[in-house]
């Protein structure tokens, strides 16, 4: 049994994530039930798990996400997006787009989250022995 487990490890392949943003930790929660795999990722700040503002998800990262496993706790904490609208320096409406209703032809919605929740989701999928942070 010992020389099984050592072998398993043994064969695992190391990756190294550099960065623990959103990019990054999108692949680790992607490779983290990958029993082949020992995962790492190094991220030198401590505000990258932290800062940063709302974020737009299009409904092809939502579908993604749902695919990962994580879709339930994007939607719990996002709000879909139904129109945007874009205008002038001066305030002046140049135009408007239906999002929303582009967004159901893809069969999920395009959101807008804080940074810091999906940063939370993300990192939650990914054993912290994973982490090094700071």
């Amino acid at each position: 049994m010992a020389d099984e487990v050592a072998t398993k490890q043994s064969t695992r392949k190391r990756l190294l994530i550099a960065g623990g943003g959103i990019g990054g930790l999108t692949l680790a929660a992607a490779l983290a039930g990958d029993e082949s795999f020992e995962i790492t990722v190094i991220e030198r700040s401590q505000r990258a798990l932290s800062g940063g503002a709302a974020i737009i998800l299009w409904a092809n990262a939502v579908s993604v996400l749902r695919t990962l496993g994580l879709g339930a706790d994007v939607l719990s904490q996002s709000v879909a997006l139904s129109q945007t609208e874009f205008r002038s320096a001066q305030g002046a409406r140049l135009c408007e787009l239906p999002i929303g209703q582009w967004s159901e032809s893809s069969g999920a919605p395009s959101v807008v989250i804080r940074r810091a929740s999906l940063i939370e989701i993300l990192a939650a999928r990914v054993p912290a022995s994973s982490l090094r942070i700071g």
